[in-house]
């Protein structure tokens, strides 16, 4: 079953907060499961940086580069660089409940399943 369809207009929202400090990015995508946040963005090191390693060094032009990047997460994980503390809210098209995903980027993280409005 495919959930999108050809008239699925994707967007990407940013809104800065000055006042509390926050970077709020949101998006109308296909969202994840419980299992896909734990799978996909708890564990950086599912493969680890050794597979991301490997992966890079194959890796025939800047194109693909970019690819494994995405692949492992890695851009994800940069925005600890300028965040203390990372919130994931996300729904998948396929449950009616989210999750929510929390981390300070110290290595260690909560979950918990949410009632998405």
């Amino acid at each position: 079953q495919n959930i999108l369809n050809d008239s699925s207009d994707f967007k990407i929202e940013i809104f800065l907060d000055k006042k509390n400090n926050t970077i709020t990015i949101k998006d109308n995508g296909i969202g994840m499961t419980h299992d896909e946040v734990i799978s996909n963005i708890g564990t950086i090191a599912k493969s680890g940086s050794r597979a991301f390693t490997e992966a890079l060094k194959k890796s025939k032009n800047s194109k693909d580069d970019l690819s494994i990047i995405g692949q492992f997460g890695v851009g994800f994980y940069s925005s600890f660089m300028i965040a203390n503390k990372i919130i994931l809210n996300t729904k998948s098209a396929d449950s009616d409940n989210g999750v929510k995903w929390i981390s300070n980027g110290e290595g260690s993280f909560t979950i918990e399943d949410m009632k998405k409005e």
